[in-house]
């Protein structure tokens, strides 16, 4: 929901644009970068390792950048010989000062997280791209948006069935980054801030589960129905209470 509501409702690719999207091999930036190609658009996806960049190509990536690489910068500019046209933001830190200087007049940047400044020395204005580049976001009219998943709850239902449609048409793919064992929960969600997984970090409470036929049935290709059918029926109820 997050990457779909993200990319399409606010950054709105067009066929032939350029989206790069930083996080790409996170839970929601594989989806965006998915996403972005079922769009027709050119998709430059930024990681944190060279096999992470390898994972984002083979989802679709045009092109795959590791951004710890000394010619991050040289090398993001050289993928974007027309500029960027949506940049999706799960990230901050290097991958904003080296995408922001690149973006076209009226681009649009979803902001959907800063992850690299979360911690940083001085809180979250410590290095901030967008202190560094404002001039640039008044000359360029560059549309930033953030936004938080509770404010489309009404939508959840029409989201999750378009995406439990693309699974299902095998032009969706996903990844389960498995921690076993509740005791590493701790340590499997500082992972994340590390960039230590790839694809959607989830715990698995023990090796062998205690209901294995419904863990195989859920590993099948009904689990997208199921889960959607759950958080659709869940998502109704939200809103009807909100309404309330």
């Amino acid at each position: 929901v997050t990457a779909y509501h993200g990319l399409m409702d606010i950054g709105k690719p067009e066929e032939g644009e350029t989206v790069v999207v930083s996080g790409a091999a996170g839970a929601v930036g594989s989806l965006v970068v998915q996403l972005a190609k079922i769009s027709k658009c050119r998709v430059v996806a930024i990681a944190g390792s060279d096999q992470k960049c390898a994972w984002v190509k083979s989802l679709g990536a045009d092109v795959a950048l590791n951004y710890k690489a000394s010619d991050f910068r040289s090398a993001m500019k050289s993928a974007c010989p027309s500029g960027v046209d949506v940049y999706f933001e799960n990230v901050g830190g290097s991958s904003a000062e080296a995408v922001f200087p690149l973006l076209n007049d009226f681009a649009r940047v979803v902001a959907c997280g800063m992850i690299a400044h979360y911690e940083a020395d001085g809180g979250m204005a410590a290095g901030n791209p967008l202190a560094l580049y404002s001039p640039q976001i008044v000359i360029k009219r560059i549309h930033i948006q953030g936004f938080i998943c509770t404010d489309i709850i009404p939508k959840f239902p029409v989201i999750i069935g378009k995406l439990v449609g693309l699974v299902m048409k095998g032009k969706l793919k996903y990844k389960m980054d498995e921690v076993v064992g509740v005791e590493n929960s701790i340590k499997a969600l500082a992972g994340i801030f590390q960039g230590n997984n790839m694809g959607k970090r989830v715990i698995r409470m023990s090796e062998q589960p205690a209901v294995m036929p419904m863990r195989q049935f859920l590993m099948l290709k009904a689990r997208p129905f199921v889960v959607g059918a759950f958080a659709a029926v869940t998502a109704g109820f939200l809103a009807k209470s909100r309404k309330k």
